[in-house]
This record gives C-alpha cells, structure tokens and sequence, in this order.
C-alpha cells in the first residue's frame, strides 16, 4: 500500500470504489468486505501523522463533497489536537529542564561558596594574628590590604549562599521590633 503513504504523505485523500484500485490495494480491502473507501490524511503541520477514514461494506458509494468535508474537518482537528499535545509535552519537559538546572546552580553555589568561605576564613583569621606580631609599617600595611580585601571577599561569597538559600526557599526572615 505504499501508493496510499506517498499519497496520504502529500496531503491528498484516497477514495473510490474498490473494484476500481490496483489489485494489490483491492485484495487487501476486498478480504475486509470494503467496496468503496475515504481516507482523509491527518496531518501535524506539514508532516503525515495518520489518516481518517470512511469506507462502505454494502454497496459502491460515490463520496458527497460533504462526507468529504466533514472528515477534512475531523482530520484537522485531530491534527491541531495532536500538535498542540505535542507542544504541551514539550513545554513541560523544557519546564522541567529549567528547574532541573536551576537547581544544580543553587546546589553548586551552596557548595562552593561554602569550599571557598573555609579557606578565607583561614585567610582573615591569620591576618588578624599577624597583625599581633612586629611588623614593620609597611608589612603592616600590606597585611591590613589582605584583612581588608579578605572580609571584602567573605562578605560576597556570604551574599553568594543568601541567594542560594532563597532560590532554595531556605531562607529565614527574621523579625525584629523597632521604633
């Protein structure tokens, strides 16, 4: 029945009268008692997704331009409702891709703020003791750059988790009086 695909495919109906078709269609519809056949291609845009159909049992049937009609329509509201489902799907799934996403960049922030706030701590925290020790005013000065530049730092990686939490919904508000 490859003669039907190529037609179906290219949007045109197939109807008749059996005894008219080629023997290879005639015997496949003529063992299903079928003397006369509409078959309205379904289509999803322009791509071949099926076909709708009519066909007579009891006697040979010229088809009206209504019967004609009336499966067209039929036709392309099953061809708008598969593409619109399909459309759907792929909305959800591009949805769930998103989210998906999503979450891994507030998983990794969380992550890797924490692996690097570690450090700076360590970083600020020998600062602050250096500082105890003679220095010299311009070692002096130096070290207050790294304190300075570290808490400047921290206070961004800091940021970095606050917005993790909130993208995770794990942030708390706190409540505070005030005059």
């Amino acid at each position: 029945m490859s003669r039907w695909h190529e037609m179906l495919s290219a949007g045109h109906p197939i109807k008749g009268l059996v005894r008219e078709f080629p023997e290879s269609e005639r015997t496949v519809l003529q063992s299903q008692n079928i003397k006369s056949i509409l078959a309205i291609p379904i289509m999803m845009g322009s791509k071949f997704w099926g076909f709708i159909g009519f066909d007579d049992c009891h006697s040979e049937r010229i088809w009206t331009g209504v019967e004609v009609s009336i499966l067209h329509a039929t036709a392309a509201s099953i061809g708008g409702a598969l593409a619109r489902k399909r459309a759907e799907d792929e909305l959800i799934k591009a949805k769930e891709d998103a989210e998906s996403a999503d979450k891994a960049k507030s998983e990794f922030l969380a992550s890797m703020s924490h692996e690097i706030r570690t450090p700076m701590n360590a970083v600020i925290g020998l600062t602050d003791l250096l500082q105890g020790t003679d220095l010299t005013p311009e070692q002096h000065d130096y070290v207050e750059t790294i304190r300075s530049s570290g808490n400047s730092l921290l206070s961004v990686i800091n940021e970095i988790l606050d917005f993790s939490k909130i993208d995770s919904g794990k942030m708390e508000l706190e409540s505070v009086h005030l005059n």
